[in-house]
């Protein structure tokens, strides 16, 4: 996949929220109980949306929990040049209290913390979401792009998230 020149003038930064599992490694990939390799393919693939869009990308994977230099996953990132690509405020929170309503409990999803992320940075003028899973919140369904993980993040997953993030939105 050859990248698309950024918009000029984008005064705004655009942010790409990153789930890894399903999206750059997938089951042709997949090692059990290993830190997951990371598909050489859709890594070139993501690092031409980084390349077409502008975006800085953010770690909404579970792959965000550990920043210990000896954590396996952390290391694997960094050693594939991801950090190059990130927002300063490279992760999502992942400790966000659950929501209650009295007697029920309900643990925040992936959108929500999306969401909290988003809330601290008023700054972002446009964002995309890539994640195999689909726990995302309604008013962010426009935005997403669902991967699978038989195939992990593919060239028509690509011009859909190139084509979020190159959109002209306030």
């Amino acid at each position: 996949m050859q990248p698309i020149a950024p918009i000029a003038g984008s005064a705004r930064q655009k942010i790409l929220f990153l789930d890894v599992d399903g999206v750059l490694n997938h089951r042709a990939v997949f090692v059990p109980n290993n830190p997951q390799p990371i598909c050489p393919v859709a890594w070139a693939r993501l690092e031409a949306i980084v390349a077409s869009t502008g975006a800085k990308i953010v770690l909404s994977s579970t792959w965000r929990r550990n920043e210990h230099p000896d954590d396996p996953y952390h290391a694997k990132l960094r050693r594939i040049g991801l950090f190059r690509h990130t927002h300063a405020d490279w992760r999502t929170r992942y400790d966000l209290p659950p929501r209650s309503d009295g007697a029920l409990k309900e643990w925040p999803s992936r959108g929500d913390e999306i969401a909290e992320w988003l809330s601290r940075h008023p700054d972002i003028a446009t964002f995309a979401i890539v994640d195999d899973d689909a726990d995302m919140r309604d008013d962010q369904r426009h935005v997403f792009v669902q991967t699978s993980f038989d195939t992990g993040l593919t060239d028509a997953h690509c011009n859909a998230l190139i084509k979020i993030l190159n959109a002209d939105r306030p």
